[in-house]
């Protein structure tokens, strides 16, 4: 059996150059900081999302919104860029 899978990331504010989201350790999305997004359909089992962002400076924000239809594990975060970077994993 499988789930179905919607991962969004978008710049907020700031100055934010490049954008990488991991799933299963496979770039599924990348490039410039603009609005992105990447559905799929994963197996049941636990699987790794990673998400990080280049930017300029601190202070710049993104926020990452993993969406798992029709179940109640969805995460929708705002971050904050520390030094021009962050990053964040999460196991779903």
């Amino acid at each position: 059996m499988s789930r179905k899978l919607k991962l969004t990331i978008e710049p907020i504010s700031g100055t934010h150059n490049y954008f990488v989201v991991k799933v299963s350790n496979q770039i599924v999305l990348h490039g410039e900081a603009k609005k992105m997004e990447y559905e799929a359909n994963l197996p049941d089992s636990p699987t790794i999302i990673y998400a990080s962002s280049l930017g300029v400076g601190t202070g710049a924000k993104y926020k990452l919104t993993i969406d798992l239809p029709g179940t109640t594990e969805d995460h929708s975060n705002t971050y904050l860029l520390k030094k021009g970077y962050h990053e964040i994993t999460y196991t779903i």
